[in-house]
């Protein structure tokens, strides 16, 4: 399993370049080359084009400031030999458990990913893995001199990584994955607050049995305690305006679980938008409290009207949180818009496609959740055939052993060397 860990990859260096010679930079109080390649564009139509490509110690030139003789050049880890993304998984797929695994990640490269592991053992491991420049006494947040003093000495080895962890647990999403007191951080996330690891490890922290059923109800959880603890700001009042107190109500009887269907999710999630500081906490009087609310309620339900219509009783999450499956080239070929529940920050993100559950008791008992569908050909009645199910957060079987693929295979496709 793996969510982006974000690890900073990439330093831009500022080159002095020679006034005398603009091909040249200042490295270690002394001048050196640039390489210069030079290569020729064939345009359909007209003359060829020559472009110039120079490259400094630390990378490309992608920018000169001539009147300053300066040349901004770029240094990323993706310059390493063996940084080609995912490339080191194919190591991964030959491990037999969670050390092993762990033993295999200093191979990997790109991208940055949180990096998890359980296996049949009942071991469960993680590191946050990438090829992580080593900065010694500077955090690479800004340009810096490529005159010397600011230079990678290799790659970290000392990356996050757990195993087996008393917790009993292991989680990521997206979340800012540093330990206490890990220093230099591998990132700079803005923000303490993230619902989704939260949501996670509450719900993990709450138990230690869980089934693959659990584990569904988990991956599809769409409920969100940002909302849960703004629902009492709409309860116990009546608004003397119609529509604001219709909305007003929804929100007040409302889980804070955001289903495709749910009207008063849609509601809640445009008046959020437009809620102050100052609607949650203690005001001069209740009266200013409760204008401050109607009128975020009718700034919510104007761009509800646009959205939506002004049929309120139609609106749902939904019509807001939907996904698009358009073709590249032919519109004949999209697939038609699903709507789906979560999103908003809950841990069912709009933005997973793939989600599985491997039940190491029986790995033929594993699922997995996946659109729009396997085939990329359109035609097929595999091209789009997920995608309804994937909205409404179901699971097909993630068959592993041979005999259970076998009895499944519902077609064959057998490749022969020429002349057979």
């Amino acid at each position: 399993g793996l969510t982006i860990v974000g690890t900073d990859q990439s330093d831009v260096y500022v080159e002095q370049l020679n006034p005398e010679n603009p091909t040249q930079v200042r490295w270690q109080g002394g001048w050196e080359p640039l390489q210069v390649i030079l290569d020729t564009i064939e345009v359909k139509g007209g003359e060829p084009v020559v472009v110039e490509a120079k490259y400094s110690r630390h990378g490309p030139i992608f920018y000169e400031d001539t009147e300053n003789h300066l040349a901004y050049a770029l240094r990323s880890t993706m310059h390493e030999p063996g940084s080609t993304g995912y490339l080191a998984a194919l190591r991964l797929n030959v491990v037999g458990d969670c050390q092993a695994f762990l033993q295999e990640l200093p191979f990997w490269k790109a991208p940055t990913e949180n990096m998890i592991c359980g296996d049949s053992g009942g071991n469960i491991g993680w590191r946050a893995s990438a090829a992580s420049p080593r900065r010694m006494g500077w955090l690479g947040r800004l340009p810096v001199p490529g005159t010397g003093e600011y230079e990678w000495t290799g790659l970290r080895d000392d990356l996050p990584t757990e195993f087996n962890p008393e917790r009993g647990w292991i989680a990521t999403a997206n979340n800012d994955i540093h330990p206490p007191g890990y220093d230099p951080p591998l990132f700079f996330k803005a923000g303490t607050s993230y619902p989704r690891f939260e949501r996670v490890a509450e719900v993990l922290s709450a138990g230690d049995e869980y089934t693959l059923e659990d584990s569904k109800l988990l991956q599809q959880d769409a409920y969100l305690a940002e909302a849960a603890a703004d629902i009492p700001l709409f309860q116990g009042w009546v608004s003397s305006d119609p529509a604001v107190e219709d909305a007003r109500k929804a929100i007040a009887e409302w889980d804070a679980v955001y289903l495709r269907e749910s009207r008063a999710a849609a509601i809640y999630d445009r008046v959020r938008r437009h809620l102050p500081a100052e609607a949650g906490v203690a005001v001069a009087a209740d009266s200013d409290r409760r204008s401050l609310l109607e009128l975020a309620i009718s700034q919510g339900l104007e761009e509800l009207r646009e959205t939506q219509g002004s049929d309120s009783q139609s609106w749902r999450w939904g019509r807001t949180n939907r996904s698009e499956f358009p073709h590249s080239l032919i519109e004949a070929y999209d697939i038609p818009t699903v709507e789906r529940s979560g999103g908003a920050g809950t841990v069912a993100a709009i933005g997973a496609t793939y989600r599985q559950i491997i039940d190491f008791a029986d790995l033929d008992a594993s699922v997995a959740t996946n659109a729009p569908g396997q085939s990329g050909r359109p035609g097929s009645p595999y091209y789009g055939n997920l995608a309804d199910s994937w909205g409404s957060g179901e699971y097909f079987p993630l068959l592993f052993t041979r005999p259970a693929v076998e009895a499944r295979a519902e077609h064959r496709l057998v490749l022969k060397p020429g002349g057979e």
